[in-house]
């Protein structure tokens, strides 16, 4: 004959599967987003990448001589209907305070600020930035935060930071020792979290310096 739980063992089996869930929910959710990070960031650097090479094939460079002035929105809106808009898909573009967010299809966001002559004008340094978030909507909360070094805007986990010469691909990750990018985006320099992940593959490995 079938004896029936009591509750007593009914209670102490739902408590061992609440610990059980405890102990490994936050490890499912950390994968996930870790999952969701390799995807989209393996996308954006496509699609970034593919804008960048139509547009010089169109038109020999990307222009950004037209950044003439620091934290302008709208100085930054025509760089970038210029320059990316035409090559590329977006969902929706929004001027705000000092620079401009752009929604992406999966999810994602790009934010452009344009900080100062030595930051985007690739004459002067050789580059051009270009945050990329996970979820667009941090890329909005980065505009709150120009006030700091770009290098402190990213975290490595929800924000990550690209950057271009005009000329070719977002190539910064190729011939760097993994080591020192290892260090770099465990310490204070996370905006170098992203050559690490393009270093790995667009991977998240069992050494990223970055707790999710």
């Amino acid at each position: 004959m079938r004896r029936a739980f009591t509750l007593a063992e009914v209670l102490i089996t739902l408590g061992i599967l609440g610990v059980v869930a405890a102990l490994t929910m936050p490890s499912l959710v950390g994968n996930y987003k870790k999952s969701v990070l390799e995807t989209r960031i393996k996308k954006f650097y496509s699609v970034i990448n593919q804008a960048v090479n139509a547009n010089i094939a169109e038109n020999s460079v990307v222009d950004v001589t037209m950044l003439t002035t620091a934290y302008d929105p709208y100085v930054i809106e025509e760089f970038f209907n210029v320059n990316y808009k035409p090559y590329m898909r977006t969902v929706a573009v929004k001027k705000l305070t000092k620079g401009l967010a752009v929604a992406l299809a999966d999810g994602s966001g790009m934010y452009f600020v344009k900080t100062s002559a030595e930051a985007v004008n690739y004459k002067t340094t050789g580059c051009t930035y270009i945050l990329w978030c996970v979820d667009y909507k941090k890329c909005e909360k980065l505009d709150e935060s120009q006030t700091v070094p770009l290098n402190l805007a990213v975290d490595g986990k929800d924000s990550f930071l690209f950057w271009t010469n005009g000329q070719n691909e977002l190539a910064f990750a190729k011939n760097q020792d993994r080591d020192l990018l290892l260090s770099s985006c465990g310490g204070s320099e996370k905006h170098m979290c992203s050559a690490l992940l393009m270093y790995d593959g667009w991977k998240v490995k069992d050494d990223y310096p970055v707790k999710f």
